[in-house]
C-alpha cells in the first residue's frame, strides 16, 4: 500500500523508504529504477547519489561494465551539484576507463580538469575530446577552449594560433576569432602574420570607417614592425580614401611621408 500510494505522489518518501529496503535485500531488483526515479522526482541529490553508489558497488561484482558508464556520468553530475568537483572528476576517470572514447565524459573532464587549475591534463583531455566529436559547432569551440588553454596556461602560443587557425578554415568570415588570431601572433611576435590578417579583417569589415581604422593598424605595423615603410604609406592612404576626415591617418601619413 505504502508503494501505491508513494507511486501516485502521495507519500513519496516512505515509497523511497521502502524501495531503498528492497534494493538493500536484493541490489540487482529492478526497483532500483523506480527509487532512482523517484529520488530525482524529488530533487533528493544525495538519496539519488547514495542509491547510484550502492548499485554501482554491486554491479562492480559482476562483468556488466557497460552498465556502470551511465551511473558514473550521473553521479558526477551530482558530485558537480554538490561542489566535488574531484570527485567528479574521479567518476569521469572511473567511466573512461570503461568507454575511454566517451564524447560527453571526455568534454567534462576536460572541463573540470581547467577548474582544477591542470592545464596540461585540460589540453591532453580536450585533444581526446575533439578526435572523437563530429559535430562542426562542438569542434569550433573546443577548440578555441584549447587555444585559451594552451596559450594562457601552458604558454604555448604557437600552439594556440594553430588551434585557432583550425576554426578559422571552418568559419573564414567570423571577425571576432581573426582578432584572437592578431592578439595571439602580436604575443608571439608573428609580425607577417599580423599584417596579413589585418588585411583579411579589413576585407570583411562592412563599413569604410571600420576598415579604414584596420588600415591604420595595419599601417602602423607594417611601419614599426616589418620597417616596411612603402607598404605602411599605402595602407594609409587606403585608410584616408576610406575615411577622409581620419586625423590619425593624416598625421600618420604626413608624418610618415616627411620622413622619406
Amino acid at each position: 500500500a505504502v508503494l501505491e500510494r508513494g507511486d501516485a505522489g502521495g507519500d513519496r518518501a516512505a515509497a523511497v523508504a521502502v524501495y531503498r529496503r528492497l534494493c538493500a535485500d536484493e541490489p540487482g531488483d529492478p526497483c532500483f529504477a523506480r527509487l532512482a526515479e523517484l529520488a530525482r522526482g524529488k530533487g533528493d541529490v544525495r538519496t539519488l547519489f547514495e542509491v547510484i553508489t550502492d548499485r554501482l558497488r554491486w554491479l562492480a561484482t559482476g562483468d556488466d561494465r557497460a552498465a556502470e558508464v551511465p551511473l558514473f556520468a550521473e553521479r558526477a553530475q551530482l558530485r558537480r551539484a554538490l561542489h566535488d568537483v574531484r570527485g567528479a572528476a574521479d567518476d569521469l576517470d572511473l567511466l573512461l576507463a570503461i568507454a575511454p572514447e566517451h564524447g560527453e565524459a571526455l568534454r567534462q573532464r576536460a572541463e573540470l580538469a581547467g577548474d582544477l587549475g591542470d592545464g596540461a591534463a585540460a589540453a591532453a583531455l580536450w585533444r581526446r575530446y575533439l578526435a572523437v566529436e563530429r559535430d562542426p559547432t562542438a569542434r569550433a569551440d573546443a577548440e578555441m577552449i584549447l587555444a585559451r588553454t594552451l596559450a594562457e596556461d601552458l604558454g604555448d602560443v604557437d600552439g594556440a594560433i594553430e588551434q585557432v587557425e583550425r576554426v578559422i578554415a571552418q568559419r573564414p568570415a567570423d571577425l571576432t576569432l581573426r582578432e584572437r588570431l592578431v592578439g595571439l601572433a602580436t604575443q608571439a611576435g608573428k609580425w607577417p602574420r599580423v599584417a596579413r590578417e589585418l588585411r583579411e579583417i579589413a576585407r570583411l569589415r562592412a563599413t569604410p570607417g571600420d576598415r579604414a581604422k584596420d588600415e591604420l593598424r595595419l599601417g602602423r605595423v607594417t611601419r614599426d614592425q616589418l620597417g616596411d615603410a612603402d607598404a605602411a604609406l599605402a595602407a594609409f592612404e587606403r585608410g584616408r580614401q576610406l575615411d577622409p576626415l581620419h586625423l590619425d591617418l593624416l598625421r600618420e601619413q604626413v608624418e610618415l611621408a616627411a620622413r622619406g
